[in-house]
């Protein structure tokens, strides 16, 4: 994810007119409006996907309050918060991207620079709605990590007694074929002295 946004800033740099400027919208008292300035530049994009990355950073922190932690050496919900920015900023991208292709009903064009970036916030945010299942399962992964300290646990052994509501058979003896004359008993040879 991180390499995704990455890639999209660099791209609006090299080429501003042909990315960046999907970012503009057309307004009444200017020529366009873009995130910053009039002119399409590869910080606009940058603009763009730190808003996002803002308002994903806030929800994650707001969110990750509930997770509980762990005594081992897991850094999940740290791993799980900084998986949020990238996401954060390629949501605030395509929800721009979508308003300017007038896709969302009700909203084709944002008059000023600061409606442009509220909603690349707002669309940052959104993005919890996708990362909670991920939440959800770094929890899960959390709630069954073994600490360091902790051990291994053995299951039963074989000479244990069985348990009450115990449905296990116990071992059948073990049966010997001794040499003839010979055996635990008989004493073998020595026993005829």
């Amino acid at each position: 994810m991180t390499a995704l946004a990455t890639a999209f800033t660099v791209w609006g740099f090299i080429d501003p007119e042909g990315v960046a400027s999907k970012f503009c919208f057309p307004s009444e008292s200017r020529p366009r409006v873009c995130p910053i300035g009039a002119t399409p530049e590869g910080s606009d994009v940058l603009f763009v996907e730190f808003s996002g990355m803002l308002a994903a950073a806030l929800a994650g922190t707001a969110s990750l309050k509930k997770m509980r932690g762990t005594a081992g050496p897991y850094h999940i919900s740290a791993l799980l918060l900084a998986l949020r920015l990238p996401v954060g900023a390629l949501s605030a991208i395509l929800g721009i991207l979508l308003i300017r292709g007038e896709f969302i009903p009700g909203l084709t064009a944002l008059d000023s620079d600061t409606q442009i970036l509220a909603w690349a916030a707002v669309f940052g945010l959104l993005q919890e709605s996708v990362t909670r299942a991920l939440d959800k399962q770094g929890q899960l992964v959390l709630d069954n990590a073994r600490a360091p300290d902790r051990g291994f646990e053995a299951g039963p052994t074989v000479r244990e007694a069985p348990r009450v509501g115990d449905t296990r058979r116990p071992a059948p003896p073990v049966e010997h074929s001794w040499p003839q004359g010979g055996g635990p008993d008989s004493g073998g040879d020595e026993g005829e002295e």
